[in-house]
């Protein structure tokens, strides 16, 4: 299985057109306009082709010693096989090493999928946001 691969900034990284996919299918979920930044970090796995079929961007939430989850994507043929899985475990890993006491990242509550997802890898829901669309 390929390994899991790791960036400092998604800064004119490969990993951008996958990321920017998610945020346009996350827009059937969710009202939130979703931006990436270029200072995020990501992990990322690569198809045998060399191009990513998984990745997650993150970042280090201020002085707070946490890790925030910005955006996540596996390619629809590649799901369901563990790589959420192994992107998560690697920046848990990350986190670890780093000192970091805890993970977070929103998902859209009409996304249960992801929502399954997350909570399978010991992710918990802690709060709910509620919005006016005007």
């Amino acid at each position: 299985m390929n390994e899991v691969k790791h960036t400092d900034s998604i800064a004119g990284h490969p990993v951008v057109p996958i990321l920017a996919r998610m945020m346009v299918e996350v827009a059937e979920y969710s009202a939130y306009d979703i931006a990436l930044h270029w200072e995020q970090s990501a992990f990322y796995i690569e198809g045998a082709n060399g191009s990513i079929i998984a990745a997650m961007s993150y970042h280090k939430l201020g002085d707070r010693s946490e890790y925030y989850i910005h955006a996540a994507y596996v390619v629809p043929e590649f799901r369901r096989i563990g790589l959420y899985r192994r992107l998560f475990d690697s920046l848990v890993s990350k986190a670890k090493a780093d000192d970091i006491r805890s993970i977070s990242g929103g998902i859209a509550y009409s996304n249960e999928t992801m929502r399954k997802v997350a909570e399978a890898v010991g992710r918990k829901p802690v709060s709910v946001t509620y919005t006016v669309e005007i």
